[in-house]
């Protein structure tokens, strides 16, 4: 935007640079018509937040792909990713955490809508919240609601929604940040339950994930990533983002991220279910295959595989 108001100054134009855009499929870049390398330098010195020694000429062959980029990141469907609040109006939405799911032929994303109604703070930005056609009639009025299909799905303020209340739209219409192990809250992951888009399997997966984050001083963990990777051990201490870690087979201790271990189930061990249909049912481990775990409950005579 910097960039775009140098160049269209109506007083004072910077004819350095004779055309700017960007493309939120390609964030971070600016793309400049320039009669010189030299005058592409000299435009992007002469705006904050451009590095002036980072300019690649764009070959004449490339330039309409430019406005046809797809979203850099290769994502599976059932990946959870984060927001990274740019474009336009979706600085709301910064930092939120989103289900990438494939319905049909197109990639969408799921996101719980944050909506300004009457009941909005000003000074805070609009709460999580589900808004299916109902609850924005009754804020915004009878005729707010467009493009109802049959399978529930409708339209708001140019946006699309389906039938209960979650915010849609294209991957490619918006910008995220780097995949990493990114997995929405238990409150968030409640409220995605109801969306029929995302699979019990999918749910089931994400609550055993976030039961696995919640490690405490003794518990005992198998590391999945780095150069320990399949060693077991137990924790000695928790912080914010890391653990420290007792590798029984090296006899020392690991400081490691939070992401890279999972809690190491042992045949014998009792354990409570955390989500699904058998919640809060408490069973024994009869069996554990990488990463599966049957649980058997005798006394309901229940098996279950997680």
């Amino acid at each position: 935007m910097k960039a775009l108001s140098k160049a269209a100054n109506p007083d004072a134009p910077d004819l350095t640079a004779r055309a700017v855009f960007a493309t939120h499929s390609l964030p971070g870049r600016v793309f400049a018509e320039a009669a010189s390398a030299s005058d592409a330098q000299k435009f992007a010195a002469s705006v904050q937040g451009l590095n002036p020694y980072v300019i690649r000429l764009v070959p004449h062959q490339e330039t309409l792909s430019i406005f046809n980029a797809k979203n850099k990141f290769t994502l599976d469907k059932r990946d959870w990713v984060r927001l990274s609040g740019k474009g336009k109006r979706w600085t709301v939405y910064k930092g939120d955490i989103g289900m990438v799911v494939k319905p049909g032929e197109k990639t969408i994303i799921v996101i719980i809508p944050r909506i300004k109604t009457t009941q909005s703070t000003e000074r805070r930005r609009p709460e999580q919240s589900l808004f299916p056609a109902h609850i924005l009639k009754s804020f915004f009025g009878e005729n707010v609601i467009e493009s109802p299909s049959h399978d529930g799905s409708f339209t708001f303020d140019k946006r699309n929604y389906t039938k209960e209340g979650f915010l849609f739209c294209r991957l490619d219409e918006v910008d995220i940040r780097k995949p990493a192990d990114d997995i929405p809250t238990q409150n968030e992951l409640n409220t995605f339950r109801e969306c029929n888009l995302i699979s019990e399997e999918t749910v089931i997966r994400t609550a055993t994930r976030i039961e696995q984050l919640k490690i405490s001083s003794g518990t005992r963990v198998i590391i999945v990533q780095g150069e320990f990777r399949g060693l077991t051990g137990k924790v000695t201490d928790v912080g914010e983002n890391e653990v420290a870690v007792f590798i029984e087979s090296l006899d020392q201790v690991e400081r490691l991220l939070k992401s890279t271990v999972r809690s190491a189930f042992r045949i014998g061990d009792e354990v409570r279910i955390s989500s699904g249909n058998h919640i809060n049912c408490v069973g024994w481990v009869t069996d554990v295959q990488d990463q599966t775990v049957t649980v058997v409950n005798l006394e309901n005579d229940i098996e279950v595989f997680y």
